[in-house]
């Protein structure tokens, strides 16, 4: 009951200055709905890359050239990698499924008036298989395709319907490029798939790797290679395979560094942690100045309270009251200022969240934990304590004799 007295106590002193106390819990709501909206999003992308490479399963693996460096500092790929180390490979290791040649690139698609953004992969028809490939309509590339660089393209599911609005799209013009477009064939539509590994199947532009060499960099060099255990245990004798024979293709001597960098699931997944713990350091630092500008707040507030209420402690205390009593009233009162912002925080950042996803079209998918909202709320809390303090100790060592004389 007691407890209850001092919470209604400072429930009412707060809201007697409904206005200031709301100006008091402005840094809190800030600080708090930058902890729940960056944490909703760190979650949410961690899951979505999780997600990602189980889609693929435990048994690819990801070969791409190494940094280049010159005085200790990165400017580059070597871009060492070709299609005939794609074939060597295919040729020489009994452990593999299925392995691809990716050249990528982030460019352009147009068809009459209108265009788009797009993610171009050139591959080889293995791809179809390797990420089990269903087409709307149309057919797929084929090796003569990849033989002869012929200048044809397969769309995602969304990536037709943007540009085609539903018309059929089969040999349509299309025009595709980095730097400058040049003209392509479309030979087929896949179906809707959504997320598959790396890749959203629905946003993604295929031709031929070798159309895609010839058109985009005029070479002959290739971004990537993926490679396919037959299964989990085949992983690692295939790992050694590939390191072997790119070694020798690429006349590595014994004790040099490889010119190739091999990225397992489970290094990927390390990588990926590691990312994301960096990304939370930043956001949660940031956060958490704003929550120390808030308390900073919530301590001017209360000093200015003190200060106001002078006269009212003074009787508290020519009445009975302990210093301790007055201590714990204003302890009281700056917690319940934190921990109201500390709520609107959290419904401010989760309306965030939820609008980040709207307005990104589910790129950018958030995911609000319960751990995090109470973590959050604790924090709040623990704000106001500390912030509460000091006004309250120097509420608690008034004098009451000087007190009742204040004016």
């Amino acid at each position: 009951m007691f407890w209850l007295r001092i919470l209604s106590m400072g429930l009412r002193s707060l809201q007697a200055n409904m206005l200031r106390s709301l100006l008091a819990t402005l840094g809190v709501i800030i600080g708090v709905g930058a902890v729940i909206s960056a944490n909703a999003v760190l979650t949410g992308a961690q899951r979505g890359f999780m997600d990602r490479f189980e889609s693929l399963g435990a048994n690819m693996v990801y070969v791409s050239p190494k940094s280049a460096k010159r005085g200790g500092r990165t400017v580059g790929m070597t871009q060492t990698l070709k299609i005939s180390d794609v074939n060597a490979i295919r040729a020489e290791s009994k452990y593999i499924k299925s392995i691809l040649p990716e050249v990528r690139r982030t460019g352009q698609i147009k068809r009459l008036n209108r265009n788009d953004q797009v993610m171009i992969v050139g591959t080889t028809p293995d791809f179809k298989a390797s990420f089990n490939i269903e087409l709307a309509y149309g057919r797929f590339f084929d090796a003569a395709d990849v033989g002869r660089s012929s200048k044809v393209v397969v769309l995602g599911h969304r990536i037709a319907y943007r540009l085609f609005k539903g018309a059929p799209a089969i040999d349509q013009a299309v025009k595709l490029g980095v730097t400058k477009t040049t003209g392509f064939r479309v030979i087929g539509v896949m179906k809707e798939k959504g997320q598959k590994g790396v890749y959203n199947i629905d946003e993604l532009v295929l031709v031929p790797v070798t159309a895609a060499q010839r058109s985009f960099d005029k070479t002959k060099k290739i971004d990537i290679i993926t490679a396919q255990a037959i299964d989990e245990k085949s992983l690692e004798p295939m790992i050694a395979d590939i390191k072997k024979t790119l070694r020798h293709r690429h006349r590595i001597r014994s004790g040099d560094e490889d010119d190739f960098q091999i990225f397992s699931p489970d290094e990927m997944r390390d990588l990926l942690q590691q990312f994301m713990k960096i990304w939370a350091m930043v956001l949660y630092m940031i956060s958490g100045i704003s929550m120390v500008v808030g308390g900073i707040g919530i301590m001017n507030i209360m000093l200015v309270s003190v200060t106001e209420r002078t006269r009212e402690i003074g009787v508290r205390m020519a009445t009975g009251a302990r210093g301790w009593d007055i201590l714990r009233q204003f302890l009281v009162e700056s917690s319940a200022i934190s921990l109201a912002g500390g709520a609107m925080g959290v419904l401010a950042g989760m309306a965030i969240s939820d609008l980040m996803t709207q307005l990104s079209n589910d790129m950018i998918r958030t995911h609000t934990t319960l751990t995090a909202v109470i973590g959050a709320l604790v924090m709040a809390c623990g704000v106001g304590v500390v912030s509460g303090i000091y006004p309250a100790f120097k509420a608690s060592r008034l004098d009451p004799v000087e007190a009742l004389r204040y004016e």
